[in-house]
């Protein structure tokens, strides 16, 4: 009896002590945190339709719209740190799975404001995401793309928006000098360590997107994942030239709340799937911007 009374002690003090483990470490987020233009549609879209797959894997997805209202432009994040935290673990509270990832491409703020930079509101937005995100292990995946590439894909983005101006007034108002992508990397890695911040080129997509899908999960979230290719929509499909010319001429016309409906007839009847691409930079253009930022952006990529 005694013997008994000892062993079962002993086993509520070892179930105890797991338990406490158990408590005290922490989940691994992975943070998908744009940039904007670099395929995170694809990504947001897949995972979604995807998410009770991976959830069987350990992974648990959440959408970008669940995470939406507690970030903003980032605005939010800045403002009040823990409503983003608290959000995260209400939204996750009823699974299991040791690891959560998101993808949010505003997370860092609006991109090519009129303060010079990339992404300016990124140096004030990213120590309040450190703190939002405290109680995880935290692994940054940030996707980047060309400069020369950018300039032009956020351009039409912005178009599809309802934006009117031609390309030549958008980059009137855009620091050429002033678009490196090092300063955004360097702001995650010292908030986050280096260590935990992946590189993502976009360019990857050119080998097609199962392949970019594979490689994404494989190299950013964990080896061990077997992805499900069995996946074949397009996702935010960019305009044609064709495609511009009419949401030039057509979006000065529009109120807010018809855009969305201007923007699919023009991706499903005048997108660069169908149709030649607009050809916005000039070869003069391309070049110099290439002379200035080609050799950063490979070494960027290069080194992950």
């Amino acid at each position: 009896m005694v013997l008994a009374k000892h062993i079962l002690h002993t086993n509520l003090k070892d179930a105890q002590m797991i338990f406490t483990k158990e408590q005290v470490t922490k989940k691994t987020i992975f943070a998908h945190l744009g940039a904007h233009k670099t395929a995170t549609s694809l990504i947001q879209q897949y995972f979604k339709a995807k998410h009770k797959y991976y959830a069987d894997q350990g992974v648990y997805f959440l959408n970008r719209s669940e995470i939406s209202p507690f970030i903003s432009w980032g605005d939010k994040i800045i403002k009040d740190p823990t409503e983003l935290a608290q959000g995260l673990k209400k939204k996750t509270k009823k699974s299991n799975a040791p690891t959560i990832f998101f993808s949010n491409e505003n997370v860092l703020g609006r991109p090519l404001q009129r303060t010079p930079g990339l992404y300016p509101s990124a140096k004030d937005i990213i120590p309040a995401l450190g703190k939002a995100l405290s109680a995880y292990d935290t692994k940054i995946i940030y996707s980047i793309r060309p400069q020369w590439e950018f300039l032009e894909s956020y351009y039409l983005q912005k178009v599809h928006q309802g934006y009117f101006l031609t390309f030549n007034q958008f980059l009137e108002s855009v620091d050429m000098d002033n678009l490196y992508w090092q300063p955004v990397i360097d702001a995650l890695g010292a908030e986050f360590g280096q260590e935990n911040v992946k590189i993502v080129d976009f360019s990857l997509i050119r080998k097609g997107q199962d392949t970019f899908i594979s490689e994404f999960i494989k190299q950013n979230i964990s080896e061990d994942l077997i992805p499900d290719l069995d996946y074949a929509k397009v996702h935010n499909a960019s305009i044609s030239d064709r495609g511009l010319q009419l949401a030039l001429r057509i979006n000065p016309l529009l109120k807010r709340e018809e855009t969305s409906s201007v923007r699919k007839f023009l991706q499903e009847n005048f997108s660069n799937q169908t149709e030649p691409r607009p050809n916005l930079l000039s070869a003069d253009m391309k070049a110099v911007l290439k002379d200035r930022y080609e050799s950063d952006y490979n070494g960027l990529v290069t080194k992950t």
